[in-house]
């Protein structure tokens, strides 16, 4: 299963600092690391090359050769940036630069946790992030790209799992806790040791069951309490 994400890379002279932040990145389900540079030399070099990939770029600004304010500089297309500095006194200059947030280092998972709600507003909200994602599937041996705002429910079936989507319904080979490591928390909740849903589709729930277009799937006791503070969450934030 592969899931869509925002491409970003990393620029930090500081070993720990470039840790923490591959770390944190690799565990945000619409975040994927694809560079991890300790000057901003390296990473001009990606950022000039017209088929890069990179979406948003974690950038030191205290850096040896060429500061992270040179390097955006020198390149053509600007670039969504999240600084990050051991000082407050470039915080002003670093937001003339269009910056999406400033964190100072080092930086803890709340505040990162912050900064990346706000990159996500720049790639036109969360929900319209999620309304883009997809992931593809193997299913009798032929790939699927299937959209995450697809997806009714995952049916654990013994060695299998059933992707049941509005328009049809897929089996792969894998398991319930495997399929939920691929999908974004936010979107995707277990209900039952053989159910999880997409948050975004229940209609109603009951004490026992929830509902999505014409499936009822059953409500664990245990999970119920959670569900319902999940949801009040999500009307929330809509």
């Amino acid at each position: 299963m592969e899931t869509f994400r925002i491409n970003c890379i990393v620029v930090d002279d500081s070993n720990l600092q470039r840790l923490v932040l591959a770390k944190l990145i690799s565990k945000h389900p619409f975040l994927n690391l694809v560079g991890s540079y300790e000057n901003a030399i390296k990473a001009k070099n990606i950022l000039l090359d017209e088929n890069n990939n990179v979406d948003l770029i974690f950038l030191d600004i205290d850096l040896p050769l060429l500061s992270g304010f040179d390097l955006l500089d020198s390149l053509e297309t600007p670039q969504k940036v999240i600084f990050t500095s051991e000082h407050d006194k470039h915080a002003l200059k670093a937001f003339n630069y269009g910056a999406i947030d400033y964190l100072k280092k080092l930086v803890t998972k709340n505040r990162f946790e912050q900064a990346v709600e706000r990159a996500l507003s720049h790639f036109n909200t969360t929900k319209n992030l999620l309304n883009k994602a997809y992931i593809f599937i193997k299913s009798k041996n032929q790939k699927h790209k299937v959209f995450l705002n697809e997806i009714n429910y995952l049916e654990a079936k013994g060695d299998y799992v059933n992707i049941n989507t509005e328009n049809t319904e897929y089996i792969i080979l894998s398991t319930l806790k495997a399929c939920l490591k691929k999908l974004p928390r936010e979107q995707f909740m277990r209900i039952h040791k053989s159910y999880a849903v997409n948050l975004y589709k229940i209609q109603r729930h009951t004490n026992q069951k929830v509902f999505i277009n014409n499936s009822d799937i059953p409500l664990s006791r245990s999970k119920k309490k959670a569900l319902e503070l999940t949801l009040q969450n999500l009307s929330y934030k809509s």
